[in-house]
C-alpha cells in the first residue's frame, strides 16, 4: 500500500475513533451508562492502534508525530479510566495504568518539534494530569512523586516557552497536587486506606447477607460523591442513586458531613493541620482520623498499640455489621446498599465516625459537630447505644485519650 493510502487511512481512522470518543466523554461519569457505547469506541480506537503499529515506517515517513501515538495511547488509558469511574471495576483501572505508563516508558510526548506545539503541549499536560490521578488511586506513591514533579517542570517550561498563553489553572493543579502529597507524607499508613477484600472481610456476618434479595441492589457505581469544601480532597457528602433519582421520588441514602470539624486542641489553624474534610478522613482511615482530632502522633506510632486499636476496632466492625445485617428494622433503603462490601465499609465507618463526634466532649452546642444519615440507621447502632458506644470507650481507654469523652454509665 502507498504510503499515502496509508496516511489516508489513518487519518479517516482518528477522526471516525474521536467522533466516538466524543460521545463517550460526554456520558455522565455516574450511573449505569449504556455499555454498548464504551464497547463501541473502544473498538475504534484498538483498530486505530493496531493500524499504526503495523504501518508505523510510511506513517512516520509521512509525518506523524511521536505525540500522535501517544495521544491514541492516552485516549484508550482515558477510555479506561472512565469505564472504571462508571462501574468501579479495579480492572479498567490498572488498564489504564498500564497504557499511561507505556506513554510515559516510551516517551511519547517528548521531542523538539512537539515542545513548539501548543495543541501538542496541552495534550501532554492533561496525561500526566491523568495519569496522576490514576496511579494515586492506584496507591503508587513513588510514581506519585515522579508525576507531579514531571508536571511542575512541564507547567514552567510553558510558561516560558508560550508566553502568549495563560497557564494559571495548571498552576492551580500543580499546587494542589502538592497539597495533597504533602498531606498524605504527614501519616505513616500500617494498612491500606481503602477497602481491602483480606483486611475489611468479616466472617462471621457473611452467612446473614444471603437474605439481601432486593430486586434492584446498590453498587458502589451507584454513589454520587460530592464536595463543598475548597480544600477537599476526595468527597463530604456521600449520596446513593443519582440527584435525579430523588428528584422522581426514589429513595436515596445519605451520610451528611458536620459542619465544623472537632479538635482536642482547637486554637491550632484546623484548615492547615487538616487539608480537608474531617468527615472524609474518618471514611478512608478511621483510626488515623481518630488519632489526629485527639492530637496524637500518626507519623510514629508505636507498633504493639496501633495493632491493639487496629484489633478493636476490627472487631467493633464485625459486630457491628452482623448487627446491622441481622436487624429486623432495617429501611429498605440500607437494605439495597448493605451487598456492596465497600458501601458497607463506609456505612460501619460512618458509625464509628458519628459516636466518636457525639462523646466527644465540647463546650459548645455539638449540633454542627455532628454527621446526619438519612433514613436512619437501626437505634441498635444508634451513637449512645451500648455495642457502639462501649467500643469506642474501650479504643479512648487503650489509647489513654478517655478523659476527652462523656460516656454514657450503663
Amino acid at each position: 500500500m502507498a504510503g499515502e493510502d496509508v496516511s489516508r487511512n489513518f487519518r479517516a481512522l482518528v477522526e471516525n475513533a474521536d467522533r466516538k470518543f466524543a460521545r463517550v466523554r460526554d456520558l455522565p461519569t455516574f450511573g449505569r451508562a449504556q455499555s454498548h457505547y464504551f464497547h463501541k469506541v473502544f473498538k475504534a480506537y484498538m483498530k486505530l492502534w493496531n493500524y499504526q503499529q503495523s504501518h508505523r515506517s510510511k506513517l512516520v515517513e509521512s509525518g506523524l508525530n511521536r505525540w500522535e501515538i501517544g495521544e491514541i495511547a492516552s485516549r484508550i488509558g482515558q477510555l479506561y479510566f472512565s469505564q472504571y469511574m462508571r462501574t468501579s471495576e479495579a480492572r479498567f483501572l490498572l488498564e489504564a495504568y498500564v497504557f499511561y505508563e507505556a506513554i510515559l516508558r516510551r516517551r511519547y510526548f517528548e521531542g523538539e518539534a512537539h515542545g513548539k506545539d501548543l495543541g501538542a503541549r496541552f495534550k501532554e499536560l492533561r496525561f500526566y494530569a491523568r495519569f496522576l490521578l490514576v496511579s494515586l488511586i492506584v496507591d503508587r506513591k513513588d510514581m506519585v512523586l515522579h508525576l507531579a514533579e514531571k508536571l511542575k517542570v512541564l507547567v514552567d517550561d510553558s510558561k516560558s516557552n508560550f508566553r502568549e498563553t495563560n497557564f494559571k489553572e495548571w498552576r492551580l493543579v500543580v499546587q494542589e497536587i502538592t497539597r495533597f502529597i504533602e498531606s498524605d507524607a504527614e501519616l505513616t499508613y500500617v494498612r491500606p486506606l481503602r477497602y481491602c477484600a483480606m483486611l475489611d472481610s468479616y466472617p462471621a456476618s457473611q452467612t446473614y447477607l444471603a437474605r439481601f434479595h432486593a430486586k434492584k441492589l446498590f453498587k458502589f457505581r451507584d454513589a454520587l460523591l460530592a464536595s463543598y469544601h475548597r480544600n477537599e480532597v476526595t468527597k463530604v457528602v456521600f449520596k446513593l442513586q443519582v440527584l435525579s433519582g430523588a428528584e422522581r421520588g426514589e429513595p436515596v441514602a445519605m451520610l451528611l458531613s458536620p459542619l465544623k470539624p472537632s479538635f482536642e486542641n482547637p486554637s491550632t489553624d484546623d484548615t492547615d493541620t487538616l487539608n480537608g474534610s474531617q468527615f472524609t478522613f474518618f471514611l478512608t482511615a478511621p483510626l488515623q482520623a481518630f488519632s489526629q482530632m485527639l492530637g496524637l502522633s500518626n507519623s510514629n506510632p508505636d507498633p504493639e498499640v496501633y495493632d491493639e486499636a487496629e484489633s478493636i476496632l476490627s472487631a467493633s466492625f464485625s459486630e457491628w455489621e452482623t448487627i446491622l445485617l441481622t436487624s429486623k428494622v432495617l429501611n429498605l433503603v440500607w437494605a439495597q446498599v448493605l451487598p456492596d462490601p465497600f458501601l458497607r465499609r463506609l456505612i460501619l465507618r460512618f458509625i464509628f465516625c458519628r459516636s466518636v463526634l457525639t462523646s466527644f466532649s465540647r463546650t459548645e452546642d455539638d449540633d454542627p459537630y455532628l454527621p446526619q444519615c438519612h433514613p436512619n440507621l437501626p437505634e441498635l447502632l444508634s451513637p449512645v447505644s451500648k455495642p457502639v458506644q462501649s467500643s469506642v470507650q474501650r479504643l479512648a481507654d487503650h489509647l489513654g485519650v478517655a478523659k476527652s469523652f462523656h460516656f454514657n454509665k450503663t
